[in-house]
């Protein structure tokens, strides 16, 4: 069963039947049975909401086992506006690597970014001792035939691109020490997006510089040469990368932006 329930644990407190969307629980003569098995998603709410540590989520790795901290003080959320604001898309970098401990970090905080019924069907390539060739393979390509290229990325992004290339700078990961690609099943694409927002807003309380790059995968996407590089499974496809390192570059003011275009009813 995907779901146990330790009976001499459980309170019959009734708080997994009430969070459980999919109605997997039932009391039953004042215990708490799985019911529904088969509609259970392994989302482990139930786990969490427990307050006796009675339920398990089995054939599960990623099982919470760390309690809720309320004593803790939250983040404020005027701190974080500040955070969300002052993040700037990075686009000169620092000649200095990112220790894999630290991209580790980012990327486990992303496995706790929301997946539409906890799908958790996110893969992730982290690119850097193998970074120069891919961008010798992507520059090469576009120079090769550009024409292949100009309706899907615009001719002016592939102009600039390829004649910096040619002068032996980047101007499409700018030079950044790592580029992070993230992958979801064909077709989808809010889980990821999710993702990176966690990654991108953590990599900005570390210092770390990050642009999301939406170039790129419209490229890879373009010939089968680019997945057969990065080893993309069968039935996956880019969602989106980000460029990330160390900033080589300081701002000083939070730019304008439209105000939110938003319909009240």
């Amino acid at each position: 069963m995907p779901v146990c329930i330790n009976s001499n644990l459980c309170v019959d407190c009734q708080r997994c039947v009430r969070d459980c969307v999919f109605s997997v629980f039932a009391e039953q003569n004042g215990k708490i049975m799985v019911k529904n098995e088969s509609s259970c998603i392994l989302c482990g709410h139930c786990e969490a909401v427990c307050p006796t540590g009675a339920i398990s989520v089995q054939e599960s790795a990623w099982s919470l086992h760390e309690f809720y901290r309320p004593q803790a003080t939250p983040v404020s959320s005027d701190a974080f506006v500040r955070l969300s604001t002052e993040r700037r898309s990075i686009r000169q970098f620092q000649n200095k690597s990112l220790d894999e401990s630290v991209l580790r970090y980012l990327l486990e905080t992303a496995r706790y970014s929301p997946t539409g019924v906890n799908r958790q069907n996110l893969k992730y390539i982290v690119l850097q001792n193998s970074l120069p060739a891919l961008k010798a393979l992507v520059f090469g390509e576009l120079i090769r035939d550009p024409e292949k290229y100009a309706s899907v990325i615009g001719p002016a992004v592939l102009t600039r691109i390829i004649e910096s290339a040619k002068n032996n700078q980047d101007n499409l990961f700018f030079s950044a020490p790592a580029v992070i690609v993230v992958l979801d099943q064909c077709g989808k694409q809010i889980d990821g997006a999710l993702a990176v927002a966690h990654i991108v807003l953590l990599a900005e309380t570390l210092r770390i510089g990050t642009c999301i790059n939406g170039i790129f995968p419209k490229i890879a996407s373009t010939d089968p040469v680019f997945s057969s590089f990065l080893s993309i499974p069968a039935g996956y496809g880019i969602v989106t990368s980000i460029a990330i390192g160390y900033p080589n570059v300081e701002y000083m003011r939070i730019p304008v932006r439209k105000p939110a275009d938003v319909l009240w009813k």
